[in-house]
């Protein structure tokens, strides 16, 4: 099935209620299940908006399904109209759940039901991904081989005895030298495997807020690619989330 732009709005509103009932499906793993008057509603009213390049200020009851209706809308724009769409929240934890849960059963619907490959990245603050050069720092001080460069060998260096004299730098609620040890690991190697995003939220290491930074940088600060060698994740992001249909962000990057 191939929607255009040229299509009636009849035929692209038919369209839309059929990505939106199949995404709802998906989600909700029951081939029987069916969007909710309010829903198809809002994603009806966003999508002229959207088409009209319209503003629209909304408001749905918690359950509704919001972000499936807005979603639904951005995924058909990009098959249908070659158009992208930016998603703003307000939480890193939203963004989380739009791209691991929600975009996902509305990239898989689309898919199934047009055959284009919805693209979608999420975009945060450079301080939500790891630095080369502050884990690089962080893992020198911790193993005590301060002109030690090379990131296999410090990674390496990090599972034998840490250096007695280590102190993070000033005040904070910096958490064990074991565990600062196996955050700069991870935080290494994510440098070492180019598929890594090297964000906040991908650490399986649990970690104090003051721990993070020792391992991040502002966007004043983060390294450039000519100082590390490698290109900060953050940036890495920033290059995929261009490519991309559909950009998830947070309200304070616009």
């Amino acid at each position: 099935m191939t929607i255009t732009a040229t299509d009636t709005t009849t035929t692209l509103q038919s369209a839309l209620t059929e990505l939106l009932t199949r995404s709802v499906r998906i989600a909700v793993k029951n081939d029987q299940a069916e969007p909710r008057p309010g829903q198809l509603a809002l994603t009806l009213d966003i999508w002229q908006a959207l088409t009209q390049k319209a503003g629209i200020s909304a408001i749905a009851p918690t359950g509704t399904g919001k972000s499936a209706a807005h979603m639904t809308c951005a995924a058909l724009a990009a098959q249908a109209l070659h158009e992208r769409t930016v998603i703003s929240t307000d939480s890193l934890a939203l963004q989380a759940q739009f791209i691991e849960k929600e975009l996902p059963a509305v990239a898989q619907a689309l898919r199934d039901m047009t055959g284009y490959e919805l693209n979608y990245a999420v975009l945060k603050g450079v301080n939500n991904y790891v630095d080369p050069i502050s884990a690089m720092v962080l893992a020198q001080g911790l193993t005590g081989k301060e002109q030690e460069k090379h990131f296999p060998a410090l990674i390496e260096a990090l599972q034998g005895p840490l250096s007695p004299d280590f102190k993070p730098d000033g005040w904070g609620d910096f958490s064990s030298k074991e565990t600062l040890a196996a955050l700069a690991s991870w935080a290494l190697e994510a440098y070492l495997d180019d598929d890594a995003p090297g964000d906040r939220d991908s650490c399986p290491v649990e970690h104090t807020a003051d721990d993070w930074q020792l391992v991040s940088a502002s966007s004043d600060t983060k390294a450039s690619e000519e100082d590390s060698g490698y290109q900060h994740k953050g940036d890495v992001a920033r290059g995929l989330a261009a490519e991309s249909d559909i950009v998830v962000t947070n309200h304070t990057l616009l």
